[in-house]
């Protein structure tokens, strides 16, 4: 027998809860704990200005890391705020405050009238779609390996989401389509570009300007260059007919007018 203890998943690497699946609410109590240490910390004896100091750059940057690598659970959000709330309104050792003014609106930006303190489900999501603008924008070993695990045969735009993934890379893609949302698209040879989804040329995504035509749509993630070779009868579910066959006959106009290049 080798001299080593029995372990279980979750184990921790570098700080960051690893396991084979996805992580329970329970996995991260660490962070409560931790938060729940820091209520007192300077909280009585701040101001009010001095508190939402701390708050933002202290209390909250502490679970920044954690976000970076997983979608937390709706409820790790709740217990989370539950403690910046706690923190800011200086509850302590079972005392009271009134909340005077909701949390939703303390979280706005200072210029929509609230104090700047993070949204934590937003500031999740925009650290996780972070990863996929460095996919697409940088080189290096990290990109190389998910390239060669996971868009072998797929672009960013048609990769899905698979049983067999891990807990991380599956956390990335549900955010995936708040970046393809705001990102913006060149055209070059189309073989990247959706017609549905992509905002192109300044023109709003197809899929607002016809969501009629969308919703019966057999093909929503076509490509630009697959959509102008329209090979197959089974573009839509059913037959269409007037007014779908002007907007389908203006559809074909606009996207056959886009200049493509062979890059």
């Amino acid at each position: 027998r080798l001299p080593a203890a029995r372990a279980s998943f979750p184990i921790k690497y570098l700080g960051v809860p690893v396991s084979f699946s996805n992580l329970r609410n329970i996995d991260w109590e660490f962070v409560e704990r931790f938060l729940k240490c820091c209520e007192s910390w300077i909280g009585n004896a701040a101001s009010s200005g001095g508190r939402l100091l701390l708050l933002n750059t202290s209390l909250t940057s502490i679970v920044y890391y954690y976000m970076s690598m997983f979608l937390l659970p709706k409820g790790v959000i709740e217990k989370l705020d539950r403690h910046r709330k706690r923190f800011f309104w200086q509850e302590h050792e079972g005392r009271k405050r009134y909340h005077l003014v909701k949390w939703t609106r303390i979280c706005r930006s200072k210029n929509k009238g609230g104090l700047g303190v993070k949204d934590l489900r937003k500031q999740n999501i925009s650290l996780l779609t972070k990863w996929w603008w460095k996919l697409e924008t940088h080189q290096g070993l990290w990109q190389e390996v998910i390239r060669a695990k996971y868009l072998q045969k797929d672009t960013v735009t048609s990769v899905k989401s698979r049983f067999r993934d891990s807990p991380i890379w599956k956390a990335i893609m549900k955010v995936k389509e708040y970046y393809l949302a705001g990102r913006k698209v060149i055209m070059n040879s189309g073989n990247l570009a959706r017609v549905w989804k992509d905002s192109l040329n300044d023109e709003p995504p197809m899929e607002h300007k016809y969501p009629v035509l969308y919703s019966i749509c057999n093909k929503q993630d076509i490509t630009v260059d697959k959509f102008r070779s329209r090979v197959g009868d089974d573009f839509f579910r059913r037959q269409l007919h007037m007014p779908l066959l002007d907007q389908w006959n203006e559809l074909k106009a606009i996207v056959d007018s886009w200049v493509l290049s062979e890059e």
